[in-house]
This record gives structure tokens, sequence and C-alpha cells, in this order.
């Protein structure tokens, strides 16, 4: 294993106690938890290449899927509120154009000489 992929001489592993470093754990007894991360960052699009101990990238990973998460949930929620909005909007002139209309057919009745309230018929 190349020195530039080992854990730093100063870092103690969690995992013993922090009794022996990180460094030891991965070159004495060959840590299973060191390893290599690459890929893409989601947020920024820029490339990673890492070498690092499995539980700290589960913790990065984890905070930023969260952070990503909320985001989304924000966008969607502001959707969902501007589609409430807009439907509720469409009802509104829906009722509005029913109400016009009743309107206008109780004007014709009366013109016509018919009583509006007998056209409903018995309750």
């Amino acid at each position: 294993m190349q020195k530039d992929f080992l854990p730093d001489a100063k870092i103690k592993c969690h995992r013993t106690g922090f009794k022996a470093t990180c460094r030891k754990c991965v070159v004495d007894h060959g840590c299973q938890l060191w390893k290599r991360m690459h890929g893409k960052d989601y947020a920024t699009g820029e490339a990673i290449d890492v070498y690092g101990c499995v539980d700290k990238f589960q913790a990065d990973i984890q905070a930023a899927g969260v952070a990503q998460l909320t985001q989304k949930l924000e966008i969607v929620a502001g959707e969902v509120n501007a589609l409430r909005q807009e439907v509720q909007g469409k009802q509104v002139e829906a009722l509005a154009r029913t109400i016009v209309d009743i309107n206008k057919t109780v004007r014709e009745a009366r013109a016509l000489g018919v009583d509006p309230v007998k056209m409903i018929g018995p309750n």
C-alpha cells in the first residue's frame, strides 16, 4: 500500500477505543474499514477519489443525503403548494361560472313567467 493512501499517523481508531492508531490498524492488521471512495459529488459535480474510514464516509454520505433530501422536499412542497393554489383558483372560477349560469336561468325563467322555485321541484 502506498504511503499517500494511508491514514494520518496521529488519528486514533474509534473501534479500538482510541488505543491504536488507524495507520497501525491498516498497516499491521489490514483494517477492512479503510477503503477507497471514488465517484462524483452530487452537489458540486466534482470528482471524488479519497481513502478513508468507512465509518466516516457513512456519516458524511448520510449528512449529504439528508441535506439533498431536505432540499428536494422543500422544492416538492413549493410545487405542491403552487398546484394547490392553481386548483383552488380553478374551483373558485368554476363555482363563480355555475352561479352566473344559475342566475341567468332564473332571470330567463322569470322572463317567461315561470316561478324559478317551482323549477327546483319539491324539497
